[in-house]
């Protein structure tokens, strides 16, 4: 079992950060290929950049034997790497070497680097896995290439103006090679995110994220990735539950060790009520990411389906004390205390949720819910006039199922599913209503039913 580190930047211009994380995340794909080596996630390994740890609490945390570590120095046309494969157990140098190169030849590098990882673990490779190349160049336009690298260094940021830089890299890198597919799948990622968020007006966003996919599966049908940008715009935006497994399906035939394809399936599981397996698709997702961020919370949120809150919140605390001002964590934290009832730490989580914003008019959703459900009134209308003078200021952001959530909890049907078929005509908000607990009662309202129905859901 290996760790692949994120190999350190060395260049004078700190902006070649994107390329030696590049390099990092070409290798550790490469290494997945190979069959009997496990080879922990992009996230988790990435959790330890700029942290001077020792290898052996690495491997520790990481539950690996082996890390592989290194740098990257880029000038001009020219590229150094070194790279040392180190023990976790005794600390020693398994194998070391440098390489310099021509930038032309920056993917025979990373091809050589695997199989020399790959020979050092001494794992069990056929003669046909011996002959197939690890690493395939995905262009011939270097230029191209770096500036994809530069998209995914901001996408991997995992936040609305992450997507934003990302896609203005990704189409450079298009107009440099129309037929590179991995922008494509890039900029149908950004788009499902955006529209997922609420960023974006959903009827732009996900239209334009399905086309993205379809351009990348187009060019390259083997792309987990794009696979796995379909499934999620048949789950949010088309609600085509067998879509959303086959393209699922496809995406880990692909890449069997993804941990956010076992991530998405607990998300297609929970779309069904299908609880158990969903709870069991994201334990898998743990164990092949264990200090990913997003999939610790969604854990949380696995064992509040199953009614487990108490366990619900050790696990969310343990995501906390990775990341202290993990807003996804904190909110969570929120809505638990809301389904055991304690109304007071639910609101004065949503407020320390409400304050890491840094504005005042967002990431008050939940705040205005707790104050409803707790009898403050007029606390909640506050929240929702703070809902309407964001509609001014930022007309491009769908708000119209954060008033429902609002409204759920003062009871004011009508004014909820006003705001509901709002969402409906937009797109917005499918998945969040037909599956989160707060709107249980609401769903067994005919007028529920009949919006559904009248959409297509």
């Amino acid at each position: 079992s290996v760790a692949v580190m994120p190999f350190v930047n060395m260049s004078t211009d700190p902006e070649n950060e994107y390329f030696s994380d590049g390099i990092t995340e070409e290798i550790l794909n490469a290494l997945v290929k190979v069959e009997g080596l496990k080879v922990t996630s992009r996230t988790s390994s990435f959790a330890f950049k700029g942290k001077n740890l020792d290898v052996r609490e690495i491997g520790k945390q990481l539950n690996v034997t082996s890390v592989l570590e290194g740098s990257v120095r880029k000038a001009g046309d020219k590229v150094r790497i070194t790279a040392q494969l180190i023990n976790c157990i005794d600390d020693n140098h398994m194998w070391s070497e440098t390489y310099d190169r021509q930038l032309k030849d920056i993917f025979e590098v990373q091809d050589e680097i695997s199989r020399k990882i790959a020979n050092q673990l001494r794992v069990k490779l056929s003669s046909d896995d011996m002959k197939e190349n690890l690493v395939t160049a995905p262009t011939d336009n270097l230029d191209a290439y770096s500036t994809y690298l530069k998209g995914f260094f901001f996408l991997n940021q995992w936040t609305p103006q992450g997507a934003k830089n990302a896609i203005k890299y990704f189409n450079q890198a298009i107009d440099m090679e129309e037929n590179f597919s991995l922008p494509y799948s890039g900029l149908a990622f950004c788009y499902t995110m955006l529209g997922g968020m609420g960023q974006m007006p959903p009827l732009q966003a996900y239209p334009r994220g399905q086309e993205m996919a379809q351009k990348a599966l187009q060019l390259d049908n083997e792309l987990a990735e794009s696979h796995v940008a379909i499934a999620l715009i048949k789950l949010f935006y088309e609600w085509d539950l067998e879509g959303t497994e086959q393209a699922l399906e496809r995406a880990r035939e692909l890449n069997p060790e993804n941990a956010h394809i076992f991530h998405f399936y607990s998300l297609y599981y929970v779309a069904q009520t299908k609880y158990e397996e969903a709870v069991d698709s994201i334990k898998k997702a743990l164990e092949l990411d264990p200090l990913s961020l997003i999939i610790n919370q969604h854990y949380a949120q696995g064992l509040v389906w199953l009614g487990k809150f108490e366990e619900s919140l050790i696990q969310l605390n343990k995501t906390l004390e990775m990341d202290p001002n993990f807003r996804p964590a904190i909110e969570n934290k929120g809505w638990v205390y809301i389904e055991m009832g304690d109304y007071e730490n639910a609101i004065n989580t949503f407020k320390h949720f409400q304050e890491l914003t840094g504005h005042p008019l967002k990431g008050i959703t939940g705040l205005g819910y707790s104050y409803a459900i707790n009898g403050n009134i007029e606390e909640a209308k506050q929240c929702l006039n703070k809902l309407a003078q964001r509609e001014k200021v930022e007309p491009e952001v769908m708000l119209h199922t954060d008033y429902v959530v609002i409204y759920t909890a003062l009871n004011d049907l009508d004014k909820l599913f006003y705001h509901l078929e709002e969402a409906l005509k937009q797109k917005s908000g499918v998945y969040f209503t037909k599956t989160a607990p707060i709107f249980k009662e609401i769903r067994k309202n005919p007028r529920f039913n009949q919006l559904m129905k009248k959409y297509g859901y």
